[in-house]
């Protein structure tokens, strides 16, 4: 694993050469390390979860109705909307300490800007946040952005080449079509669709280990991510409960003597179309 998983590649390479990194000396992760969280904003987030939980799993009617759970109000329209709120303002105040900055100041001034987009994203800040599953897409949004760069370049290249070698290689006497083909369609693309196969794997296998590194340093290498819930579609059709003999939940059920007919319904007419 990496000694830390915010430490970044391009920085190391930056600094053997002595060329000043503008990605991180005064960039988003570094400000942002200088910035501790309190408890009390780590467990904002997991309030929200419980708040969500609690919301999701509550009978507001009849249960063998399926009436459970906020999403299947909002499905109804008896809600317009539901979401966590956000605790504190974004502004950052005239004078501060670091210490004094809540989760979104910090966020906001050192990550969700335009003019950010080259530093490195405080992907700790993030997930104490947004929580490590968001914290990952991130992580890997960024990597692959980054990844991006090196193949882009190598295509840009190869249609250079193309563009050099279209008169050598091209007869005026064929179509226009035939003649535009070639830039897409010359030996240096061979080249191209050999190296993206590399890089594809690549970038697979280094995003195995960055994703590994931030599982370990989040203490998430064992989590397992939650049974999804029924959809509030499904469960407004479904006319009792049963327990789910897999994770012992009581959940919507189906049952067969109004779903088989519905199959062999829809077998009928596929076979008839």
């Amino acid at each position: 694993a990496h000694s830390h998983p915010a430490d970044n590649w391009s920085g190391k390479v930056l600094k053997s050469l002595h060329i000043p990194n503008v990605h991180g000396a005064a960039g988003a992760e570094s400000a942002a390390r200088l910035l501790h969280l309190s408890v009390q904003e780590v467990q904002a987030q997991q309030r929200h979860q419980v708040a969500y939980e609690i919301l999701a799993t509550q009978v507001y009617g009849k249960r063998k109705r399926a009436e459970v759970g906020i999403d299947r109000l909002l499905e109804e329209e008896v809600y317009s909307g539901a979401f966590p709120l956000h605790e504190g303002p974004y502004e950052l105040p005239k004078d501060y300490q670091p210490e004094d900055l809540n989760a979104r100041q910090i966020l906001n001034a050192y990550w969700a800007k335009w003019g950010l987009w080259y530093k490195y994203q405080p992907l700790d800040h993030i997930r104490e946040y947004y929580g490590e599953k968001i914290g990952l897409y991130f992580a890997w949004l960024g990597l692959y952005t980054a990844w991006l760069l090196p193949a882009s370049i190598v295509g840009i290249i190869v249609f250079l080449y193309g563009c050099f070698t279209f008169k050598a290689n091209v007869p005026g006497d064929i179509c226009m079509f035939m003649r535009i083909s070639y830039l897409f369609d010359h030996p240096g693309t061979v080249f191209y669709s050999v190296f993206v196969a590399f890089w594809a794997v690549t970038f697979l296998e280094n995003w195995k280990r960055k994703n590994a590194s931030l599982a370990h340093h989040w203490d998430v290498m064992d989590f397992e991510e939650d049974e999804e819930r029924p959809r509030p579609e499904y469960s407004a059709l479904c006319s009792s409960y049963e327990r789910n003999p897999v994770t012992g939940n009581l959940e919507p059920h189906f049952p067969n003597s109004l779903r088989i007919p519905r199959i062999i319904t829809g077998i009928t007419c596929i076979i008839i179309m």
